[in-house]
């Protein structure tokens, strides 16, 4: 009865002053009670009103996720009892492209690529996994396995589009501009009508005077430094919209500021505003507690959190609470961006909330 009380009175709120956490909740509810269709049917909306909202994002893969557990089962059992090229690369392109878990995506098709090796498709998502680990530990071992893949679905398959944009994104990516360019024109020829290729083409053809001149040299560098170039940064955050550091440099980093100095009350203790690598975009912290300990203890929850939903096939995190006898722990992440507050046990949860809402609509 509780829950049904809870539900119709989300629904209420998400009808007169949607946005990305009551929504979430809602969301999140409906898959609880089992209600499936409704939670796809709001998530689908939620995504049409906040399409940069991680959050909503992540709970609508995780909805999906449910409703085509029967699909997911079926693949799996005809894998294991009667493996066949098609249910590999079904299973694969599930887990990359309807619930963007890569790490579930890149076992199915390395699994796959054993008794298939033949299979562009499973070599594209073996690509797919092994770009996404590149752009996140800039390892050039990711970079070459990545590159391996792509090379080898458009060697299967010279008419792998998706292949063939990678393979000159990632390429053009490291400043290797004319290599790029090959590939993307013949990318090009096969869908002139993708405005993404079409700026990355662009974006490349200005830069082919600039070619780098030692592939090794500039992985090493980025691996040194990780993180690309500026033209490559600028190339991901097309792809990936991922937000640069200098779009907390330039206009709302103030802004930012400012709501957490307004927003802030005697029961919150920290918040800290932060990219992934640990980077304090903006703060409010009181107490003796130094910035470094805040920092490294709330990235090791948040790793470790998104490590476990991992393992567990459970998607991505989104936003979690943890009670401690020394107060309660809010983490939210959105765009790469990590939103903590420490706050007192006494603290109301809809302030909170508030925080939360008012600083990621500023991401």
């Amino acid at each position: 009865m509780a829950n049904k009380i809870d539900i119709s009175s989300l629904v209420k709120e998400v009808a007169s002053s949607p946005n990305p956490i009551n929504m979430v909740t809602l969301i999140e509810k409906y898959i609880a009670t089992g209600d499936i269709d409704n939670a796809i049917k709001v998530a689908s909306d939620a995504i049409n009103r906040f399409p940069d909202s991680e959050k909503v994002v992540t709970v609508y893969q995780n909805a999906k996720k449910v409703k085509l557990a029967a699909q997911i089962s079926k693949l799996h059992s005809n894998i294991e009892y009667n493996p066949r090229r098609t249910d590999y690369e079904a299973l694969a392109l599930l887990y990359n492209s309807e619930l963007n878990n890569k790490n579930k995506a890149f076992e199915v098709a390395i699994d796959g690529l054993r008794k298939f090796p033949n299979s562009d498709g499973l070599h594209l998502v073996s690509g797919d996994a092994r770009m996404e680990r590149f752009h996140k530990n800039f390892l050039s071992s990711d970079f070459r396995e990545a590159v391996k893949h792509y090379e080898r679905a458009i060697e299967l398959n010279p008419l792998n589009y998706k292949a063939l944009l990678y393979l000159g994104r990632i390429y053009s990516e490291i400043g290797l501009y004319k290599k790029g360019a090959e590939i993307l024109l013949k990318a090009l020829q096969l869908n002139p009508a993708d405005e993404k290729l079409e700026w990355l083409m662009k974006t490349v053809n200005s830069k082919t005077a600039i070619e780098t001149a030692n592939i090794d040299d500039t992985l090493q560098n980025i691996e040194r430094s990780k993180k690309l170039g500026p033209i490559g940064c600028s190339i991901l955050q097309m792809f990936e919209h991922i937000p640069a550091e200098s779009h907390f440099n330039n206009y709302n980093i103030q802004d930012i500021q400012k709501i957490i100095d307004d927003t802030k009350y005697e029961d919150v203790k920290h918040i800290l505003l932060m990219l992934k690598n640990g980077k304090v975009i903006a703060k409010h912290t009181s107490g003796d507690t130094s910035n470094e300990l805040l920092v490294t203890s709330l990235r090791n929850i948040y790793n470790n959190a998104e490590e476990s939903l991992e393992r567990m096939d459970l998607g991505s995190f989104t936003n979690g609470e943890i009670e401690t006898p020394q107060g309660n722990i809010y983490i939210s992440k959105s765009r790469d961006i990590l939103l903590c507050i420490i706050a007192e046990q006494t603290a109301i949860k809809g302030k909170i909330y508030n925080i939360i809402e008012r600083v990621t609509s500023c991401i």
